[in-house]
């Protein structure tokens, strides 16, 4: 059985898109997902399966957040083993104690491609910072 992580864009933010997360498990564990548990009131939903078709569990989770609480929101689906994989290739300022840096993981989400992101933000100011002092 692998662990994934289901990242639900935008909910709970602000007072909109308000998904209650004990709610949220248990229409997780509906979808025949196991040892789901959320994280705080983020959206963010850790679970179990046997199967390991991502593309079916985004158009499920999709579509459960679609008739359980009307709402059309992107859901992001990774297995933990590439999380932990893009969390160890992190630069070597992400995660330390420096608070005036404000840590931001961003994932491109099908039908984006990295260009096109990358196109519309750049390189981000702290490793453009980097790059310039060290030279």
């Amino acid at each position: 059985m692998k662990r994934y992580a289901a990242f639900l864009r935008g909910i709970n933010i602000s007072g909109k898109n308000k998904v209650p997360m004990a709610e949220l498990k248990k229409r997780f564990e509906k979808l025949s997902f196991k040892e789901v548990k959320t994280y705080l009131n983020s959206g963010n939903v850790l679970f179990s399966s046997e199967e390991e078709n991502i593309p079916e569990f985004v158009e499920q989770i999709e579509g459960m957040i679609k008739q359980q609480f009307g709402l059309t929101i992107p859901v992001l689906v990774i297995t933990i083993e590439n999380l932990k994989d893009i969390l160890n290739h992190a630069p070597n300022w992400w995660g330390n104690d420096n608070k005036e840096i404000y840590d931001n993981l961003i994932f491109i989400m099908p039908p984006a491609k990295f260009s096109d992101v990358y196109a519309a933000i750049g390189e981000c100011k702290l490793l453009n910072k980097v790059r310039n002092s060290s030279h």
